[in-house]
């Protein structure tokens, strides 16, 4: 394998962290590089770990925040079931089964895994994560969309209307599993029914994010009052949305345009539109708050495979697109492309496929976790005779002056392991 050099540009005292960029970028004057030499990014067979297969077709994928359990909502003929997977063995521990599951859609876990809520075409339940005890909610509709509160303490399921054209943002509280409030989301008989088709909260629990894919924009709500503030135009069907670990931005991905709007949360307004594959229909930032995953769902009457195209969260670049591991979807599926990751952004469990559902288990720590040596390079710095510090957590720091090449030079980096920059006082470079 070949080494990939990322290059690491930043203005003035901007850090902007271009991370496995797979080409020579041009050097702007006013910028100081940094080069990386790293291990290359390729996801080749060798990152799938193993795949678990489904009998059904699996449609919607959450994790415990212990990163103990998945659990699956899997389409199984006529009836529905939630499929509950081991993640230290990858197996199917446990079916839950009930007579009133009907094509379950989508799926989430509280905070502290204590309840399960999953939605149906018409009916929607909570399901008690240790005893796997099932109880309807109160919440009624079409396929919809679910998002609960970093703290816990509403739940927010959004369902198409089966008459008129509003659609309903039901508010619940899950110590009793009630509806608290209701947000109406408004249609227009002349163009479409609203549609909420996902939803993200911002983990200081202040806004919550309702895509709507039949008016091409997104809901911006305050979860204190639980009313619309604003709305946001993005491109053509937003189908999938979430919000950086910080807050500060939301990423939207636009079905039918193709491509990833991206948000600033304190403007409400795109700020950046990131091109990615054909038919990106979700979007999946990792734990650790660098990373987003986009699934496109491509046409497989003339591509061979699905992909997945993954963007470094701080600079907005695509650093690479990878093909899914099965085989295309079966026709009529639409599941394939669905992922959740574990809580230490190491693996990525991908859904591909149907009849027999398949769960790929990606091994993703070369992206999250990557090696780094080599030297930086700071020619044409105002700090370029200064000396470099890199400090690494647990590890004695490192003190190195520029060399012959015009670079500082590190030796004994330990890979995997947060890092920090220092030269004459200033942090350029932080993954802490």
């Amino acid at each position: 394998m070949k080494g990939l050099n990322n290059y690491l540009c930043m203005a003035g005292i901007q850090h902007a962290i271009w991370r496995r960029i797979p080409k020579m970028l041009a050097l702007i004057a006013s910028c100081i590089a940094i080069v990386f030499t790293m291990s290359p990014l390729e996801l080749e067979a060798q990152t799938l770990i193993t795949t678990i297969e489904v009998p059904g077709r699996p449609s919607s994928i959450a994790i415990s925040s212990d990163g103990s359990r998945a659990f699956v909502a899997d389409i199984d003929g006529t009836a529905s079931v939630v499929r509950v997977i081991d993640i230290y063995t990858n197996t199917i521990v446990s079916t839950i089964d009930d007579p009133r599951f009907f094509s379950l859609n989508t799926l989430a876990i509280t905070p502290d895994d204590s309840q399960v809520y999953v939605l149906g075409s018409g009916e929607d339940f909570v399901i008690n994560a240790k005893t796997f005890t099932v109880d309807a909610l109160p919440s009624s509709g079409d396929f919809g969309s679910l998002a609960i509160m970093p703290d816990g303490t509403k739940v927010y399921v959004g369902k198409k209307p089966r008459t008129g054209v509003n659609a309903t943002v039901f508010v619940l509280d899950p110590s009793n599993n009630t509806v608290i409030d209701t947000i109406t989301l408004p249609g227009d008989p002349s163009i479409a029914i609203a549609d909420p088709s996902y939803m993200a909260i911002r983990p200081d629990g202040t806004r919550l994010y309702v895509a709507d894919r039949n008016f091409d924009l997104i809901y911006v709500i305050d979860t204190i009052n639980d009313t619309i503030l604003t709305t946001v135009s993005v491109g053509n069907r937003p189908e999938g949305i979430a919000v950086t670990k910080d807050g500060l931005r939301a990423y939207v991905a636009n079905i039918f345009s193709d491509d990833v709007s991206v948000i600033d949360t304190s403007s409400n307004s795109v700020v950046a539109t990131i091109p990615v594959g054909n038919g990106p229909s979700e979007v999946h930032i990792t734990p650790d708050g660098y990373l987003a995953f986009v699934p496109n769902m491509l046409d497989s009457s003339t591509m061979p495979t699905d992909t997945v195209s993954v963007i470094d969260v701080p600079t907005n670049l695509m650093i690479t697109t990878f093909d899914t591991f099965s085989l295309p979807e079966l026709p009529g599926t639409t599941e394939k492309g669905i992922l959740a990751f574990t809580p230490d952004s190491m693996r990525a469990y991908l859904i591909e496929g149907a009849f027999p559902g398949v769960i790929s288990v990606i091994d993703i720590s070369d992206l999250t976790d990557p090696d780094i040596f080599g030297c930086i390079n700071l020619k044409g710095s105002p700090v370029t005779k200064g000396i470099a510090i890199l400090k690494q957590r647990g590890e004695s720091p490192q003190r190195t002056k520029i060399n012959i090449n015009g670079c500082y030079e590190f030796e004994n980096v330990v890979s995997g392991k947060p890092f920090t920059v220092i030269i004459k006082g200033r942090e350029f470079l932080n993954r802490e």
